[in-house]
């Protein structure tokens, strides 16, 4: 299985103390065989073995998340247009499944209600916010409305503001990590450690 494998320390600084010492990691889901970031691809992976799933989100011009890696859609649905000038019925036409194989002709660009149906009992989501705080209001509803699948989603980002607004406002029963992209010298202050919720 062709998936990113990563090791313990990256696990513990997330907070992973339901996974084991070393876990697979599905990148875009199972990227590899399936088109990137869409439902087929995380299917794949939780039927390869995959202890977890790493996903990108945007916010589309309506306020929606939809799931996607670029901010610009042509790379895997042909279609010159920035994700956040879409409405989200505008990129749900889109086809992300043709660029990979004609057999994943049709697949959508999923919303993140629907990649969080598919995590199984025991199994993680990466959710790596690729914008701004601005898609934290979105965030916090789609995790309350998620019920108990929010509590298998980890939150990751190289934006500091998104991931602080997301800290102050996503559901505390959430079991979540924080990332920030490494920099040598930061002058970002340090997230408080988040405390496990009663």
């Amino acid at each position: 299985m062709k998936v990113l494998l990563l090791a313990t320390a990256l696990f513990l600084g997330l907070g992973y103390r339901s996974l084991p010492a070393a876990a697979i990691v599905a990148h875009r889901g199972a990227s590899h065989a399936a088109p990137e970031n869409t439902l087929a691809s995380e299917r794949l992976a939780w039927a390869e073995g995959a202890d977890a799933v790493e996903t990108d989100i945007h916010l589309t011009r309506d306020g929606r998340i939809i799931v996607l890696h670029d901010a610009n859609c042509r790379r895997t649905t042909g279609r010159d247009a920035e994700i956040a000038d879409l409405t989200f019925a505008e990129a749900r036409t889109l086809d992300a499944g043709k660029w990979k194989d004609a057999k994943f002709a049709g697949e959508r660009l999923p919303s993140l209600d629907e990649q969080l149906a598919l995590v199984p009992e025991g199994k993680r989501l990466l959710v790596e916010i690729k914008t701004g705080p601005e898609i934290v209001p979105e965030l916090a509803r789609v995790l309350a409305h998620a019920g108990a699948a929010a509590s298998r989603v980890t939150l990751i980002s190289f934006n500091f503001d998104a991931l602080r607004a997301a800290h102050e406002n996503c559901p505390r029963s959430q079991r979540s990590g924080w990332s920030v992209g490494a920099r040598r010298k930061s002058t970002r202050p340090r997230l408080p450690r988040r405390t496990s919720a009663p």
